[in-house]
Order: structure tokens, then sequence, then C-alpha cells
């Protein structure tokens, strides 16, 4: 046994044990054939913070060649194998991660070799008096719209700098003193969570596709009910015109059939109130008086009879 670094007595007395029960195989090997075995290895036991290494040690001065176990302390600093590698990246606070979608402004390049960013027009013009063209004035629209392309990507890049999720000082550190046990229990325990997350985030998708289907499905239904309802009201009413109208059309042809019968009945007849009665002369004639009445007033011959108007 090493007795150069404390060894923790549980695991002396495990590597005391593990040699009987070497020795003794070898022992009951060579009484049933004979022959003796070979047995070489390294055994490593993590007890907390602490490693320890058990090595088998053949030893050949002794009876029967037997078998010691020597347990030795591993250092802290090889408490974690190397090929060991962390489920979980590095924490922001370790080393500053540059930003995946980080864009380098033309700002500031621009800037680094002293160019002016923002080209200005003539406060006055020319000594011609020519005004600017068209081609400078789309040179400092697309200056202008470069500006604010570039204070926008720096916006968004400080932005997303400062959602950057916090590391948890307890869980997410890496502690070099934890074991292998301690470090794959702790690693399976986040796995697990992750998946029952993973599994939530899943179960709340899928409970929210189910009700925007539900939705969608009542929505329509109810819209075509609603389209149905109107179309029957609209039937119903145009149906209600359209008698109100033939009816009032049949009242019509009715009475032109009666007048027209009433017009074919009063052809060859006129009624007495139609005709026309003999007027009357403006000038009334006398009667002319008899021959004797003549002779009596005139003897002989008499004068001839006056005239009336009308005779005139």
């Amino acid at each position: 046994m090493d007795t150069a670094c404390p060894i923790d007595p549980l695991v002396a007395q495990t590597a005391l044990k593990i040699a009987a029960v070497i020795n003794d195989f070898k022992r009951q090997l060579d009484q049933r054939d004979q022959t003796w075995a070979l047995a070489t290895g390294t055994i490593e036991l993590g007890l907390h913070s602490q490693n320890f290494h058990l090595v088998l040690v053949p030893d050949e001065d002794g009876d029967e060649y037997p078998i010691t176990v020597q347990a030795t302390r591993k250092p802290q600093h090889d408490a974690a194998p190397s090929g060991l590698k962390r489920a979980r990246q590095a924490s922001d606070d370790d080393a500053p991660q540059p930003l995946d979608t980080d864009l380098v402004p033309r700002k500031r390049q621009k800037q680094d070799l002293e160019i002016d960013p923002h080209p200005r027009l003539p406060s006055e013009p020319d000594g011609n008096g020519t005004p600017i063209t068209r081609a400078a004035m789309d040179d400092l629209l697309v200056s202008l719209r470069d500006d604010i392309q570039e204070d926008t990507t720096e916006c968004i890049n400080h932005v997303q700098r400062l959602l950057r999720p916090s590391p948890a000082a307890s869980h997410d550190r890496a502690d070099q003193t934890t074991s292998i046990p301690d470090l794959v229990r702790r690693e399976a325990k986040l796995l697990s969570h992750q998946i029952r997350w993973v599994e939530e985030c899943r179960k709340v998708g899928a409970e929210l596709h189910d009700q925007r289907e539900e939705t969608w499905r009542t929505s329509s239904a109810s819209f075509h009910d609603r389209q149905r309802q109107h179309r029957e009201t609209f039937q119903a009413h145009m149906l209600h015109a359209s008698g109100a109208q033939t009816e009032i059309l049949h009242r019509i042809l009715n009475e032109v059939r009666a007048i027209g019968l009433h017009t074919q009945s009063m052809k060859w007849e006129t009624p007495a109130s139609f005709v026309s009665a003999t007027l009357p002369s403006n000038f009334p004639t006398q009667p002319r008086p008899p021959a004797a009445t003549l002779n009596a007033s005139g003897g002989g011959k008499g004068e001839p009879p006056a005239r009336t108007p009308s005779q005139r």
C-alpha cells in the first residue's frame, strides 16, 4: 500500500479484499488444474471529489505468487479524464463568443480608411450656376441608404448581445472536483429535463394546431350557415314579390278583357243619347195667308204680300 498520501480506510480495505479474492482464485485454480493464472490491471474508484487507482501487482517473492493491490490517490487536476466532453458549451463569462450573424459595419471600415461616410452637396452652386446632376443625387441616396442599413445592423447586434442568456452560477459552471459518476448523473438529469421540455413544447404546439383547426371549422360552418340563411331569405322574398306581380298582371289582363268585350258589344248599337236632334232656324218663317184674304183687301189686283227677311 502506498502511504505517500492519505488513503481512505474504506479504499484500503477494498484493496485488501480484492487481493484476497484474486489470491484465493489462484490457489483454487492451482489445486484443481495444477496451473497458474496471471492477473494484471488497474481499477479506478471515484469517492466524492477524490479518485483512487487500485493497481494489481504480482509478488514473485511470496508463496504461491500472491497478488497485492496498491491504492494510490489521483491528483486533483486529473479528476476528470481529458476525453470526457461536457454536454453544454462554455458560458459567456468564460470566453466571449461572437454572434453568428454579426455584421461588420461599413461605416467603421470607412472611418478606418479615413473616408468621409457622409458626402455632402455643395452649399453654393458652381460659378457657372449648374445644378446638381442626377448621378450625384443617386450617389447621395445610395450613401444615405447604406448609412441607415449600417445603423440598423449595429442596433440589432447590440440588442442580440443584450439578449444573450446569462449563465447560472451554481449549475452551469464546470466543477473541476466533480467525480465522473456525479457528472454523468448531472448530464443525464439535464438531458431528461430537456427531453421533457421538448415533449411539452410538442404537446402545446399540437394543442394550438388542433385549436386553430377547430376554430377554422367552427367559423367556416357558421359562415356557410349564415350564407345559406341569407340565400333562402332572398329566394323567399323573390318568390313572394314574383307572386304579387303575377297577381297584379292577372288583374290587369282581366280588366282589359272586360273592356274589350264591352267595346265589342257596343259596336252595332247606337244609344239614343248619341243621336243628334234637328236644331230650329234662327229666323222663323211666317205662313202664307189664304187667297180670299188677299182678294178682299186689294179688290182685283192686290199688292204682293210682304216678304219676310228670310225670303228677301
